[in-house]
């Protein structure tokens, strides 16, 4: 029998961001931490959802 592993925390960069919103969301209310880049960084605080930019994480601007 398996066992479902429970997402803590998701990096989430996509240049597509059609239909992302549900996805997202269900996953903010699964209590995941988002860590972005860029536009999908601005999608997902636009939704009102914390994220943390990867840029802070490492120190250097994105290249995605």
């Amino acid at each position: 029998m398996s066992h479902p592993i429970k997402i803590k925390n998701a990096l989430i960069s996509v240049y597509y961001k059609h239909n992302l919103e549900p996805l997202i969301r269900q996953l903010h209310a699964d209590g995941v931490t988002f860590y972005s880049t860029g536009g999908t960084e601005k999608f997902i605080r636009d939704l009102g959802i914390e994220v943390i930019a990867v840029e802070d994480l490492t120190g250097y601007p994105s290249i995605l």
